[in-house]
């Protein structure tokens, strides 16, 4: 295998997720398109917890692929066609009765699947890998302030889209005076269910979710509150249009852009994943396995099945215990076992520091200090409190409801456009970002002081 001293990681967050998925995300970068992207990429996974990591050449800063951007402006709406497209096209080619299709016709579906699923991918890949050359860029024209102010996106993200429908509903059953029930959910619901999805075993949303959540805004002044949040994005908008117009610089509108086009990425491949919901049942019930099991298959080892062809059982679970996927130039590799603990231990380990101080990059300004809640699936939000440090890979918005108890938020993905990013920007919570495997360096428990105008994060002690 290639060595890989000489070069440097820059880590790109992580989260719980199906090898599948995982296998598809890496899987992606051996493609290419006029969308630039970074050629060197792996992600490391434990009991499918997964981290992403770019591979840095010395003298490399993601240059080339924001400028791919910088210098193209129209690429920005190119991809947001094609992303729109993407999920036209597939909510089309993709609805049908699956149990009807012949086996060579099933693969053939679950194929375009996962064209799907990385086509989409790819689009992230590009706007991520671009993103992380955006703060050196932008510090170099604006104040920390400006840089929020630049970095809100062009169009109401679906978080922002989903709390208006709702506290729209509110206002109207405030004023008839009634309470919510199932049917009054239907609309935002059938719209919004999987904004909780993510790569691993997120749920769909509820309408009994929906109609709690109605209540507590019913409660809570529902006109002042749409009103207060109305007034807010139109005097934003205001805001950034002013400084847009200031400085005429294409890299500041590809920073508010990515934010939205990462939003969108979200938003689509939440749809799709909703969708394969229903296609892992059917290669469960066609193979006789579990769809547990099937979430641990690279693409090819399920048309291997799906075919009547066994996977290799042993090596399906030494990689699910300990994997690393890497995409170098088009060439995909995958280790496990003794193999990736070898690739850990050579190139990974030299990042867990013993220092007690780590410095990131200002997300969200502001102070906070207390216990440190390690969170990195939907199973760990039950342990996080009112006042702790949320430590984080990164977030999703199904990370929303713990991030507003947090004091403050220490995040490894360091982009400027990241979910982590903007919602610390929008509620105001005090956040660093882009401290490399920072949930492996802090415990539960640990007392850390942020000093999110700096950067900077001290462990204090742990009782």
């Amino acid at each position: 295998m290639k060595d890989y001293s000489d070069y440097s990681l820059s880590s790109e967050g992580g989260r719980a997720s199906y090898f599948a998925f995982n296998y598809l995300i890496i899987k992606t970068y051996m493609y290419r398109t006029k969308f630039p992207i970074f050629p060197r990429v792996f992600s490391i996974s434990n009991n499918n917890i997964a981290r992403w990591f770019y591979i840095v050449k010395k003298g490399e800063a993601f240059e080339k692929e924001l400028d791919g951007y910088v210098n193209n402006i129209a690429l920005l709406d190119e991809a947001e066609t094609i992303m729109k497209n993407l999920a036209r096209e597939a909510k089309n080619k993709l609805d049908c009765k699956l149990s009807d299709l012949t086996t060579e016709d099933f693969i053939d579906h679950y194929q375009l699947f996962c064209k799907h699923f990385m086509d989409l991918v790819y689009f992230a890949g590009s706007i991520r890998s671009a993103d992380k050359g955006l703060m050196p860029r932008l510090k170099k024209i604006l104040t920390p302030e400006e840089i929020g102010i630049v970095s809100l996106p062009p169009k109401n993200l679906f978080i922002v889209r989903e709390e208006l429908a709702l506290r729209e509903l509110a206002v109207k059953l405030f004023k008839e005076e009634r309470e919510p029930g199932k049917n009054d959910v239907l609309d935002v619901h059938s719209r919004f269910l999987w904004s909780s999805l993510g790569y691993y075993n997120e749920k769909p949303k509820t309408k009994e979710e929906y109609v709690q959540v109605l209540k507590n805004m019913i409660e809570d002044d529902p006109v002042g509150k749409i009103n207060y949040l109305k007034n807010r994005l139109e005097k934003e908008k205001e805001t950034q249009q002013k400084l847009l117009e200031k400085y005429d610089e294409p890299v500041l509108k590809v920073a508010s852009a990515f934010v939205y086009l990462k939003d969108l990425y979200k938003e689509s491949i939440n749809k799709a994943i909703l969708y394969s919901d229903d296609l892992f049942k059917e290669i469960a019930r066609r193979t006789d396995k579990s769809e547990e099991f099937i979430k641990k298959l690279t693409q090819e080892e399920t048309v291997d099945l799906l075919k009547g062809i066994q996977p290799n059982e042993n090596l399906i679970k030494e990689r699910i215990q300990h994997s690393v996927i890497i995409c170098d130039h088009q060439r995909l590799t995958i280790l496990s076992g003794k193999d990736a603990n070898k690739f850990e231990k050579d190139y990974l380990v030299k990042l867990y520091a013993k220092e007690k101080e780590f410095k990131g990059r200002t997300a969200s300004r502001g102070y906070g200090k207390g216990r440190v809640k390690v969170v990195l699936s939907v199973d760990d939000f039950g342990k996080v409190e009112q006042g702790d440090i949320l430590t984080v890979m990164n977030t999703s918005p199904e990370f929303v409801p713990i991030m507003k108890k947090a004091s403050a938020i220490i995040a490894e993905d360091g982009a400027l456009s990241s979910h982590v990013s903007v919602i610390s920007r929008e509620f105001g919570i005090p956040c660093v970002v882009g401290i490399d495997v920072i949930t492996s360096i802090l415990k539960d428990g640990d007392l850390v002081e942020v000093d999110a105008d700096k950067g900077v994060i001290k462990k204090l002690f742990k009782e």
